[in-house]
């Protein structure tokens, strides 16, 4: 497991997005992209970005990104059920990891692309993790090129046990007006 501060020591991605608005050092472009994340932060997870740089997406930074992350309330014991909550998770920033590199500082880049998931692959190595409890998902893009990015993730549990790796073909395309 990667060497990071535990979750209880980051703050929670809302407080993030809020704080950024209240700084007053955003341009209208910026404000408008965290209204719209601010808007759109998953309600049923608590997410706590390691890496709070890669995070905000505001300027350019390396293709890797880490978050804690863990469902707001304990659901049923179905290893299955938890399996699928964590696929589902899993798809939630794996794309935008390979644009990292190529912001613009000053522009809301996810105005002007367009990506979208060509694959995604997920393999659980042990099954007796819970979405409930806080999992580390360390994700990397290995190559972004010719309008296709590549993102590796690796998933860990609070105990530093590897319980599921990720991979996605990413399609990323300037939008042409």
């Amino acid at each position: 497991m990667p060497d990071v501060p535990l979750p209880d020591d980051l703050p929670d991605a809302e407080t993030i997005l809020k704080d950024l608005i209240e700084s007053n050092t955003l341009n209208e472009e910026q404000t408008k992209f965290i209204r719209f994340r601010i808007q759109n932060v998953p309600e049923s997870f608590i997410t706590r970005p390691v890496n709070r740089a890669a995070w905000e997406r505001l300027r350019p930074t390396p293709p890797k990104y880490a978050v804690w992350m863990k469902l707001k309330e304990r659901i049923e014991d179905t290893p299955t059920t938890h399996h699928c909550i964590a696929a589902y998770i899993s798809d939630s920033a794996m794309v935008s990891t390979g644009l990292l590199p190529h912001l613009k500082e000053g522009e809301n880049m996810y105005t002007k692309v367009l990506m979208f998931s060509l694959d995604h692959s997920i393999w659980i190595h042990r099954p007796d993790f819970r979405v409930d409890e806080w999992l580390l998902y360390e994700l990397e893009s290995t190559v972004a090129d010719n309008n296709r990015a590549m993102i590796l993730g690796k998933m860990w549990t609070l105990d530093g046990r590897h319980v599921m790796s990720t991979a996605q073909e990413g399609l990323i395309r300037p939008l042409t007006k």
